[in-house]
């Protein structure tokens, strides 16, 4: 059984009929770390297979912070989330620092994290270390199921990193590209639709890695 908890993994069909428009299908799974094609291959057949026939990445680097609605809006976007309080990492004011916590003012927050530059952004950020958690007193108390695994800590860590598979005509057959971020994704569908993206933060390189030559951006 797959028990580790994180962000969330990509499956990207493109598919098109002989003269239709292109067609893709994107599937989310939540909590699907890159490295459980081979830690549970006897679970994950079908996604083994369509990974052998198509393209992945090593890894798919989330955006910070590593919660599951914000980087559904980089992926469909191209952008870096803004601020928002239901991330979870944040507190209205600021508090001592405690063990395995990490604890920032919004203007110190290390800029490879791009999370201190919108005024929506809270004005202290808490970040937890791999393995913590950050809740009220009585939160811990009341929580009564076994934690056998989380998301929201530092997007850079290994055990925060997703799957992402692409096949179909558009892609190249039988790759394995290298790790990437997520807000790449924006420009390789509009390159598979032949739409002309928006400004974004990403940029071409997962198009130029993914898809086939006659495909290419």
């Amino acid at each position: 059984m797959i028990r580790r908890r994180l962000l969330l993994g990509l499956l990207w069909l493109a598919l098109s009929a002989r003269g239709a428009p292109p067609l893709v299908v994107l599937v989310s799974l939540d909590g699907f770390r890159w490295d459980y094609l081979e830690k549970y291959r006897e679970e994950t057949p079908q996604l083994r297979r369509l990974a052998a026939e198509g393209v992945r990445a090593e890894r798919l680097i989330p955006c910070f912070p590593t919660q599951t609605f914000p980087n559904h809006y980089s992926i469909a976007t191209g952008l870096r989330p803004v601020g928002d309080s239901a991330a979870g990492l944040v507190e209205r004011r600021r508090r001592a620092a405690a063990p395995h916590v990490r604890v920032w003012l919004r203007e110190a927050v290390p800029a490879r994290l791009h999370y201190r530059d919108n005024p929506r952004i809270l004005p202290v950020i808490l970040l937890a270390d791999e393995g913590w958690e950050i809740r009220t007193r009585a939160e811990a108390k009341a929580w009564k199921h076994p934690e056998r695994g989380e998301h929201g800590y530092d997007n850079e860590l290994g055990s925060m990193g997703a799957v992402f598979i692409a096949g179909g005509p558009a892609f190249r057959r039988g790759a394995v590209i290298a790790p990437v971020e997520n807000i790449q994704i924006y420009n390789l569908l509009c390159a598979v639709l032949g739409l002309r993206p928006s400004p974004i933060d990403g940029d071409d390189r997962l198009a130029a890695a993914a898809l086939a030559p006659a495909a290419g951006p």
